[in-house]
């Protein structure tokens, strides 16, 4: 993992994985450090994967001040990366709450962007957004095994997969280190208002990829709603995935990927 100084009291890490075009990759959570994407379902194989890891996530040192948390920090800190490795153009892939943090950096950039991915987006706490099928998607896993005990202890992490078997619950294990609290809680706007972040999409004049998971418990709705603030976006919905689409079917995440970024 390499580490590079943002600016004086900020920080940020990547690490490469894979061979061919790159793909730089921002993790979500928020606060969670990139190991969780993995290889993104062994798009790997095809892309040279730039892992990020946020200010005060996974390798990345905490940042001095609490607004190297907060979203214009977290974008300037792929700015630094981009700048970092001499990337003249960039295909870019946001992730939960790391679609912010790429949307705003696209907004900003707009003539650096190549492709964008949104994979599974949030967005609700801070762009007002709305997620109006999750209920139903929820209610849709009453007859889980798991379902009442979920319900019953507010245990909300067999939701967000597809299918909870033995690779879901190695994948959700490795949260606990994988997160950063501080981050987690420092996560935010900022000085920006939600209108600062979506006016912007409106001149990324470049194909874009919304894809949401049936069975993500934000439901899908709000991959409509991302892709509303884009002109050129498509929304693809891969059927019996959650929020980690990858964990849970990657040969469609894959090829679904694949066939955009080509």
């Amino acid at each position: 993992m390499s580490i590079l100084e943002v600016r004086p009291g900020l920080f940020a890490g990547y690490r490469l994985r894979g061979a061919g075009p790159p793909l730089l990759c921002v993790p979500g959570g928020p606060g969670r450090a990139s190991a969780y994407l993995d290889d993104l379902g062994g798009l790997a194989a095809t892309r040279t994967l730039i892992l990020v890891d946020l200010p005060g996530t996974g390798s990345a040192p905490p940042p001095e001040e609490v607004d190297g948390y907060e979203l214009p920090a977290l974008a300037e800190s792929v700015q630094a990366i981009v700048a970092h490795l001499g990337m003249v153009t960039v295909d870019l892939l946001g992730h939960s709450a790391g679609a912010l943090t790429a949307a705003l950096w696209a907004a900003g950039n707009p003539d650096r962007l190549s492709h964008l991915v949104l994979l599974t987006p949030g967005g609700r706490n801070q762009l007002g957004l709305t997620y109006d099928d999750a209920e139903a998607v929820r209610m849709s896993r009453r007859a889980e095994p798991w379902y009442d005990e979920a319900i019953r202890t507010d245990d909300w992490t067999p939701f967000f997969y597809g299918r909870w078997d033995e690779g879901a619950r190695a994948h959700a294990a490795g949260e606990a280190d994988q997160r950063s609290m501080a981050a987690t809680h420092g996560f935010g706007l900022g000085s920006l208002t939600a209108a600062d972040v979506t006016a912007g999409l409106s001149h990324v004049d470049v194909p874009a990829l919304v894809v949401g998971g049936s069975r993500d418990p934000l439901g899908t709705s709000v991959c409509r709603q991302w892709a509303a603030f884009l002109p050129h976006a498509d929304v693809v919905i891969l059927d019996g995935v959650g929020h980690y689409p990858w964990v849970d079917d990657p040969a469609a995440v894959r090829a679904t990927l694949d066939r955009f970024l080509s």
